[in-house]
């Protein structure tokens, strides 16, 4: 037991294996410690706020864009690129909530941006007999995914849903003008000579 003295009053404090100490203070400050430790310390409502707008902001672009490849028959689809986007903005949310510096929070961010590389390689098929290269699209919208998902996480949701907006225009909008334009150069697919699928226009 040890005694604090103040100006007005000496105030008395307890360990936690005090056997002297009243019983229902004993244990209560490891308890504290532990919790705290374990679940570290609780958010005020805006920092909750701050943190759910992020992250449903990158939910919704993973959404947006995976519906969209969804739609058009790809192999990565809606739940592909909202775990994407969720995984890409709940390290980067928690990284700069917990008060790293921005420097260590680039090198989160340079992670990111390696491991959506290997993610996005693994959905690029290369078909050598047909000289043909399908998914190279679908790895671009990964990517693009998870970077509007940092933009997200950064509490930058303006530029995220800019740059979601624009994604969806070239997707969508610039389709058909691809197809036109791939027809009138390459002709046939036989004289497709570069190994890039334009059967449809979308990789």
């Amino acid at each position: 037991m040890a005694t604090c003295f103040t100006a007005q009053q000496p105030i008395t404090t307890y360990s936690a294996c005090d056997r002297t100490a009243p019983p229902d203070l004993r244990g209560a400050n490891t308890v504290a410690i532990t919790a705290d430790q374990i679940f570290g310390p609780l958010p005020d409502a805006a920092e909750v706020i701050r943190v759910t707008i992020r992250l449903i902001t990158a939910l919704f672009i993973g959404g947006v864009i995976g519906l969209q490849r969804e739609i058009t028959h790809h192999a990565a689809g809606l739940r592909t690129h909202m775990l994407v986007s969720l995984g890409t903005a709940v390290l980067v949310v928690c990284a700069h909530e917990s008060g790293m510096t921005p420097s260590d929070v680039s090198r989160i961010v340079q992670g990111i941006v390696t491991g959506i590389g290997f993610l996005g390689g693994g959905v690029i098929l290369k078909l050598t007999s047909e000289r043909e290269i399908r998914g190279l699209t679908t790895a671009a919208g990964i990517w693009l995914t998870a970077a509007a998902s940092v933009a997200a996480g950064l509490g930058r949701i303006g530029s995220a849903l800019l740059g979601t907006v624009l994604a969806l225009f070239v997707l969508m909008a610039l389709r058909k003008v691809e197809k036109k334009i791939v027809r009138r150069v390459f002709g046939s697919k036989e004289n497709n000579t570069l190994g890039i699928d334009n059967t449809d226009g979308d990789g």
